[in-house]
């Protein structure tokens, strides 16, 4: 799904979670301070790593006392802005460098849609991206002043995002469930790409049709398996786009995320 399609549709989504009850969205408080940092990449563009990350970091920002920090550590992707509002001038790493330099964050973040602290540039991406350590130490720093920390770091193996991964407590690795994802994700997983400093991850398979096929979705637990991981089946496209347009099932789909979060499955 392209910027334009995620800029129109996710508000929808957006207006209607607004009126979630706090007592109803147990799964989805982050109460505590230093909460989790977690990260979303996917074995392919288009597989539905920005709309996730987004529709998680609404919903707990709707149900949590602390706030939720959500950032776009690709250099290939940057939908954040356009799904949240509140984009900044300076894009994460121009921000991460500014942090190590100066021990400040001058323009961290705006104020997206239902709260969310969006640092993603409003300005297109520029080629220098910070350097990994540095990043690292950033996420982490933010990670401390926030009950939920989420990081949509594109295509797994943009080298730009490793820094965030690195600082991740918690990785979700997003494929669909197709031949070609099976492929991808099997590749990445042999070529040692699905890497972070994760002590938990979750597998979420996104379904393409009204009926994927059951032997890509089995091929991708056993990755997933092979791994310890959780496994968690995603909607596919069509009714993704229906849980934006106001369908209870997002919240459903969001809290199925923040439960394993919370459970935690080690590798």
């Amino acid at each position: 799904m392209d910027s334009t399609a995620l800029a129109t549709a996710m508000p929808r989504f957006f207006r209607h979670a607004r009126h979630v009850p706090m007592e109803a969205a147990g799964p989805l408080s982050f109460n505590d301070l230093d909460g989790p940092i977690v990260t979303f990449a996917g074995a392919h563009g288009g597989c539905g790593v920005t709309t996730l990350a987004g529709l998680l970091a609404v919903c707990c920002a709707e149900a949590s006392r602390r706030p939720v920090f959500a950032c776009d550590v690709s250099s290939l992707s940057g939908d954040l802005a356009a799904l949240f509002g509140g984009g900044v001038e300076a894009s994460i790493h121009e921000v991460c460098e500014d942090y190590v330099d100066k021990k400040t964050a001058r323009d961290l973040y705006g104020i997206g849609v239902s709260g969310v602290r969006v640092a993603d540039s409003l300005k297109p991406r520029r080629p220098a991206l910070a350097n990994g350590t540095d990043l690292h130490r950033f996420i982490t720093h933010v990670g401390t002043r926030h009950g939920l920390t989420i990081c949509d770091c594109g295509r797994i193996g943009d080298e730009a995002a490793y820094g965030a991964l690195a600082a991740a407590t918690h990785a979700v690795w997003v494929s669909e469930a197709t031949s070609r994802g099976v492929e991808k994700l099997r590749s990445l997983s042999l070529s040692g790409a699905l890497r972070s400093g994760a002590e938990h991850e979750l597998f979420a398979i996104v379904a393409t049709k009204s009926s994927s096929s059951r032997r890509d979705i089995k091929s991708l637990r056993d990755i997933a398996g092979d791994r310890a991981s959780a496994v968690l089946l995603v909607p596919r496209h069509k009714d993704i786009g229906d849980l934006k347009s106001s369908s209870p099932k997002a919240l459903d789909v969001a809290e199925d995320i923040a439960r394993q979060i919370k459970r935690g499955v080690r590798k």
